[in-house]
């Protein structure tokens, strides 16, 4: 909520930031009401795959230091990999067109 209501008050025109924010707090509101339901969702659906002892674990990793940093990378590490795997499929794309045209053309074939 604040994060869109700060990147409202820098592209709107001043004088109606005010209007808009009284219009988002029910938009808001029942955004939250929607998050909280999906999260009752995803937790029965864990509750069902997981053991309660080990979600009680992972809880707890989450908490921690590491788990906190674990969180708090995500954003960047996530950006990296899809840097990353762009790269690699393109290299994988290659070495596999690469491979195949000289396949072919030991068969007298050309693409």
């Amino acid at each position: 909520a604040d994060q869109i209501e700060a990147h409202l008050k820098g592209r709107t025109r001043p004088e109606i930031i005010k209007d808009m924010e009284e219009a988002l707090r029910p938009i808001l509101s029942e955004i939250a009401k929607q998050t909280d339901q999906m999260n009752l969702i995803a937790a029965k659906i864990y509750a069902q795959r997981i053991p309660e002892a080990d979600l009680k674990e992972i809880a707890a990793f989450f908490k921690s230091g590491a788990g906190q940093k674990y969180v708090g990378s995500q954003a960047q590490v996530m950006n990296d990999l899809f840097t990353e795997m762009q790269v690699f499929s393109q290299t994988l794309g290659n070495i596999i067109m690469d491979r195949l045209r000289e396949d072919l053309r030991k068969k007298n074939i050309q693409l």
